[in-house]
């Protein structure tokens, strides 16, 4: 099997690799085959595959500690599309001088071999391992393929400079400086001397372009003359070195171009690599470059097993006698059970009867069980399912991505997440068809039907990305994203040029009638066809979407959706236009949401999904894991960590790292932190938030420097113009204790937070001492953490306003200072002309009544000098949004510092002045204020406040 990607490195060139790794046929039977030993099970074919297909060497590349030698390593020896963080697409390194491409089977043996014999904390001998590999026929062979391949490049740049004026310039120019005579040049060149001679006789060159004849003339004007020359040389070399195919060709040439000093350079960074070994903790444990070796030996591979026979063959230590009579014997049984295990690979009738297998079995314990003592399996299912599973959802997440824009044709950059939620909606309905491609020909049918035809430009592009298997690479997004600019009457985010579709509703419908309902069929028959439809301009939104997803629909895949929070017909408000969620059915079961927020818009699967054989599985073989290996030992298997980070991609992955109890410092928390895939923004807040927390704990480490730039890279990967993405960041921080510099403690309004670990009334835990300057004055008072039930869980929708106003008071040291507090707090709530302020801001949200009452909050809070704990007036929760940033509904906002304001809605203690019923309350996810009435089960938690002494 083949793959196909283009790499920008300079110049621009695309390179077919070998991607035997991409369906894992060869695993079948590995492992009983090879009979490695248990101390090598850390290079069985089955990790090669987990390491560059799960996350482990792709998050290495992208994210490992700078400067560090392995890190160097990895990143000189492998490669992926800029852009791209899809493991699917993680590459060796095409480049001749990074050596990867050389590094045959047979050449990664060999190098295992003598690393795994070797002691770390002593030197290698690169000079005997170089011998080694220049005298191995895998390598010789690689070298002999790069010498064609260079002869062929060769050819296409000598053809192309043949042919290109600014090139047999400079040739001419070049032979003139050597001293060749004006009058004496090689028959058939361009710049021969009787063509100058023609040029000044008055007969001029035939098809000479401008610059051959400027050589002409200034040689014939001056034949000893050097200095005009060389001026004329740079000015050509200029010309040619921005020449686009040029560089293109060159770049070819030098790609495939080897020099034995590559191999050399190849062997240093390796041993120094190694080397880093003797004292290797954490992110890179001992055998990491094995692996690293072990990983570009797999990714060189062809279609043969008899490559993974070239690679095991040298690592005799490696080998139980049984495995050495499979992989060398020359006894005829030897033989034939090797020519047995060459012929049979995995297909995709193994993937079928793999997950009936688990079907059948009764429950999900006996389901891990299982997998965990067939790795082979479960690596072969986990990563042909996304290819394999017609039940399977296309896993598409949106990337910052770079495409000619296509009024201006110059490069524009954006985040996608409105273009590709668009996709997915209409993708998500069309996948699982014949051979688990996207269902084109019945959409036509269907719509040829209704008298149109689709877009050519959808229809081009169900055509390049037929099934989900590529439709999240780069240069999808790239087209996807060029053909939806294209159309007409959308909103845009950006002007000049106009790009980046809003996250509007509407937006989504102009799109889809640009794609399936604008190209109308001619002829009689196809009028007759429309006539029997009802005009789409004429149809509601809710119809619209109806009509819609009808037409996605097919007879083993009915599409329906509902407007979360209301009816269908509600949509059909021009009010309701963002900050709404549709809920899709396939068959009538729960499948996915679409969510379209303010800022951003994604559509993400529902929670379980029967149909998904690894629904549940993580969690039990993390349990599993947990009971046969004792936290912090280090004694969880290489096996055991490569199989479940299979299922650290499932959609209950957060829970199955949770049930792990991985410890930030055990020695398998790095490990398993960067096998999971890092791809989609959540996944990336996910390692931020286990991030934080080792961070909480180690943060006075040598570590903690390098933690802390990991998490500022995860973020810098978040497109900063996602508000949600943004929001849900700040609260991850928040929400997993993240230790903040004092610097980042402060906010641009002068307010300051400051952690504060015990206080008199509230005992011990991790309260935020909270300085504002709003109001005109300073204030400071303490923040509590969200109320809790007595087994730690949060005390959500279970208390009344009331309830939640004694809960606070009752953190006041005795029945006095109760009473104190609530009648000073009811002073305040209770004054008319602070009441009737907060009335007109409520309903108005005007910024000038906003300083106005504000002050004269503050005013009353010093003149009735509440002291205790209390739960927080309207006011209060105003301050802190006001110093988190909030400016209006649409922007500002980023819930900071205290934990669990994003997830919750908050009571406050004032109420409205003219509706006794109608209490206040505070919305810590995007910083709005709403109101309901004194009972349970709507406002989510509580938050006391207490002054400091």
């Amino acid at each position: 099997m083949t793959w196909k990607t283009c790499f920008i490195i300079g110049a621009v060139f695309c390179t077919t690799l070998p991607l035997h790794a991409e369906d894992a046929k060869n695993l079948k039977g590995a492992m009983e085959f090879l009979q490695l030993r248990p101390e090598c099970s850390y290079l069985a074919p089955h990790e090669a595959l987990a390491l560059t297909r799960q996350g482990k060497l792709l998050n290495d590349f992208q994210y490992g500690e700078d400067g560090h030698p392995i890190t160097r390593l990895i990143q000189s020896s492998f490669n992926i599309p800029p852009g791209s963080e899809n493991p699917e697409f993680f590459q060796f390194n095409p480049l001749a001088r990074n050596f990867s491409r050389f590094v045959a089977p047979s050449v990664a043996g060999i190098i295992l071999n003598v690393l795994a014999q070797s002691d770390p904390s002593r030197p290698l001998d690169i000079t005997h391992l170089q011998g080694l590999i220049e005298n191995d026929a895998g390598f010789k062979a690689r070298l002999e393929q790069a010498g064609q391949d260079r002869e062929d490049a060769l050819g296409k740049l000598r053809a192309y400079e043949d042919s290109n004026e600014v090139s047999k310039a400079l040739k001419l120019a070049e032979e003139k400086l050597r001293g060749s005579s004006s009058k004496r040049t090689e028959k058939g060149k361009v710049g021969q001397a009787e063509d100058c001679q023609r040029e000044e006789s008055g007969s001029p060159l035939e098809g000479a372009g401008q610059e051959t004849l400027k050589i002409c003339k200034e040689v014939s004007s001056d034949p000893g003359s050097s200095e005009g020359l060389k001026r004329q040389i740079a000015e050509l070399k200029v010309q040619i070195n921005i020449d686009p195919e040029g560089r293109r060709l060159r770049g070819a040439v030098d790609r495939v171009t080897y020099d034995k000093k590559y191999l050399r350079n190849f062997l240093n960074r390796l041993s120094e690599a190694f080397h880093s070994e003797k004292e290797s903790v954490g992110r890179y444990p001992r055998h990491t470059v094995e692996q690293v070796v072990l990983s570009l030996g797999w990714l060189n591979t062809g279609d043969s097993k008899r490559d993974l026979i070239a690679l095991y063959s040298p690592l005799d230590h490696c080998l139980s006698e049984r495995g050495k009579h499979n992989l060398y014997g020359i006894d005829p049984d030897s033989s034939q059970r090797r020519e047995n295990w060459t012929r049979d690979l995995f297909t995709a009738a193994d993937y079928k009867a793999g997950v009936e297998h688990l079907a059948g079995l009764s429950s999900n314990q006996e389901r891990a069980m299982y997998l965990r003592s067939h790795p082979e399996e479960l690596a072969l299912m986990s990563y042909l399912r996304a290819s394999m599973d017609h039940s399977a959802l296309p896993t598409l997440s949106f990337k910052s991505t770079r495409f000619t824009h296509p009024q201006t044709k110059n490069e524009v950059s954006m985040p996608d997440c409105m273009e590709y939620a668009i996709l997915s909606s209409i993708l998500n309905p069309l996948a699982g068809g014949p051979g688990n491609r996207f269902e084109v020909e019945g959409l036509e049918k269907k719509l040829r039907s209704e008298g149109y035809e689709m877009h050519p430009g959808l229809k081009a592009f169900l055509s390049k990305y037929p099934d989900p298997s590529k439709v999240n690479e780069l240069e999808a997004h790239r087209m996807w994203a060029e053909l939806v600019t294209s159309i007409p009457g959308l909103a845009f985010v950006r002007n000049n040029p106009k790009y980046e579709i809003d996250t509007r509703l509407s937006n989504a419908l102009i799109v889809f009638k640009h794609l399936l309902y604008a190209h109308e069929l001619a002829g009689v028959e196809a009028g007759t066809a429309r006539d029997k439809t009802k005009p789409w301009d004429n149809l509601t939104r809710s119809k619209k979407l109806d009509r819609v997803f009808q037409l996605l629909s097919r007879d083993d895949r009915e599409v329906d959706w509902t407007f979360q929070g209301g009816t269908k017909e509600d949509l059909n408000r021009s009010s309701i236009d963002t900050d709404l969620t549709l809920e899709f059915t396939l068959n009538d079961s729960p499948k996915y949401d679409w969510r379209i927020n303010s800022g951003h818009s994604e559509v993400n699967p529902k929670g379980k999904n029967s149909t998904d054989w690894r629904e549940g599985l993580g969690p039990e073989m993390a349990k599993m894991l947990v009971q046969r290996s004792e936290p912090g030992s280090g004694s969880m298997t290489v096996q055991d960590r490569s199989g479940i980070g299979w299922l650290l991609g499932a959609r209950d992955a957060a829970k199955t790292f949770r049930q792990l109890k991985s410890h930030p410092n055990d020695p398998h928390f790095e490990d398993l932190l960067w096998r999971r895939p890092l791809e989609s923004v959540d996944q990336k807040l996910d390692a931020i938030g286990l991030l934080s927390e080792k961070l909480s704990r180690t943060q006075k480490e040598p570590s903690g420097k390098f933690t802390r730039e990991l998490i500022k890279r995860l973020h810098s990967k978040i497109p900063p113009d996602d508000r949600v993405a943004q929001q849900k960041y700040q609260a991850t921080l928040a929400d997993h204790h993240y230790p903040y510099t004092e610097d980042e403690t402060k906010t641009d309004t002068g307010a300051k937070f400051t952690l504060v670990e015990a206080h008199p009334l509230l005992g011990k835990g991790r309260f935020w001492k909270y300085e504002s300057l709003q109001g005109g004055s300073h204030s400071s008072l303490l923040w509590g953490e969200t109320a809790k039930l007595n087994d730690g869980r949060r005390r959500d929708n279970l208390m009344r306003w009331s309830e939640a106003n004694d809960y606070c008071l009752e953190f006041n040291k005795d029945e006095t200072a109760k009473s104190q507090v609530r009648k000073a707090l009811s002073k305040i709530n209770e004054d008319q002309e602070l009441a009737q302020l907060r009335e007109q801001y409520y309903y108005s949200d005007r910024p000038d009544f906003f300083k106005i009452f504000l002050q004269k909050y503050v005013e009353l809070k010093k003149l009735h000098a509440i002291q205790g704990c209390f739960l927080p007036p309207m006011e209060e929760f105003m301050m802190l949004r006001a110093d988190l940033g909030y400016q209006d509904d649409e922007s500002g906002f980023l819930p900071r510092f205290l934990p669990e304001l994003n997830n919750g809605w908050f009571w406050s203690s004032s109420g409205h002045h003219f509706n006794p019923s109608g209490l206040f309350f505070f919305k810590g996810d995007n910083g709005r204020f709403g109101s309901d009435r004194d009972s349970p089960g709507s406002v989510w938690a509580v938050r006391c406040v207490c002054t400091i002494p």
